[in-house]
């Protein structure tokens, strides 16, 4: 079992490493390729090619210590730079040094709880890194939240929501949302149920919303 002291550092050595590799390998390319010294107490983490493997090397003050985990479902996430390392340390060793109750230690644990979450979009480009475009997307529904109680009845609210939504979809887009709304009420009635994705705001060839309103 680990039991590093408070102020350890965790690296994580960015790229893939061989996980044949053992002490003497693995320590080399810590003194190597990271320009550190593997026998200073801070822990150096590796992760396979196949990336559900990782080894931890650890100097406990007696001798090296190496650590090896196999994840059975689904891969470790993990930096995407070819050398060097990340430091993930910053926010714990800022723990230390503040109240458990506090507003800034009560945030830092929420994002080290999320932190899986938190990184995703730099493994998929198509994640936006905040969810500022969606904010944006419901300012209109918040402004006008008084008016939309009086939806009449609940299917009247659920049909509201359905509309807001391709609105939203079509304006992030660049598709004037009336052209949008307009093609697809004409076509669907006869287009293909197993191609209705030709239908989605980005696949037609549609006029920007700035154009519509232009043209008016």
């Amino acid at each position: 079992m680990m039991a590093p002291p408070t102020g350890t550092r965790i690296y994580l050595v960015a790229g893939f490493t061989d996980m044949r590799k053992g002490f003497d390998g693995l320590a080399a390319m810590v003194a190597h390729r990271l320009s550190k010294d593997p026998f200073s107490g801070q822990i150096f983490v590796f992760r396979g090619r196949r990336g559900d493997r990782i080894k931890v090397l650890w100097w406990d003050g007696q001798g090296l210590c190496l650590y090896a985990k196999r994840l059975e479902r689904g891969r470790f996430v993990w930096p995407r730079h070819e050398h060097g390392a990340v430091h993930l340390t910053w926010f714990t060793d800022k723990l230390q040094r503040v109240s458990a109750n506090s507003t800034f230690a009560v945030a830092v644990r929420y994002a080290l709880e999320r932190w899986s979450a938190l990184t995703r979009y730099r493994d998929d480009g198509r994640v936006e890194i905040d969810n500022n475009a969606a904010e944006r997307a419901l300012r209109t529904v918040a402004l006008g939240r008084k008016n939309y109680l009086f939806a009449g009845y609940d299917r009247g609210g659920d049909s509201a929501a359905l509309i807001y939504s391709l609105i939203g979809t079509a304006r992030l887009n660049g598709v004037d949302p009336y052209a949008s709304l307009r093609a697809v009420l004409e076509r669907i009635g006869a287009h293909p149920i197993n191609r209705i994705d030709e239908l989605l705001p980005w696949n037609m060839a549609l006029g920007t919303e700035r154009g519509h309103a232009q043209a008016a």
